[in-house]
């Protein structure tokens, strides 16, 4: 290799080798100390019962905490209960309301 091209790959490789470091850290999230639990509405499927009440855990932390926390995604301790009566499903999400 010639000493140009060898310094500009090891230039790029001491690069490529920072980027991880040059990222900005990770926020770390808050979250309440309680857990919300919210009832969907039956359906006929359980993905779309979860679904449902994962919706509704949603607009009761935005009426209660604001919008900031209701973010189901970002929530910890996160867990349905579902139970199926004949054809319809019908489930609770439960979890703490956390913000990035």
């Amino acid at each position: 290799m010639r000493p140009r091209v060898l310094k500009t790959s090891l230039v790029f490789a001491a690069l490529v080798a920072a980027m991880p470091m040059l990222a900005a850290p990770a926020a770390a999230k808050t979250c309440k100390s309680y857990s919300v639990s919210a009832n969907g509405e039956k359906k006929l499927t359980n993905l779309t019962a979860r679904l449902s009440a994962r919706w509704h855990w949603h607009r009761k932390v935005l009426k209660n905490q604001g919008f900031v926390w209701s973010t189901y995604a970002l929530a910890s301790s996160k867990y349905y209960q579902c139970s199926r009566s004949g054809l319809k499903w019908k489930c609770s999400a439960n979890a703490k309301p956390c913000k990035a």
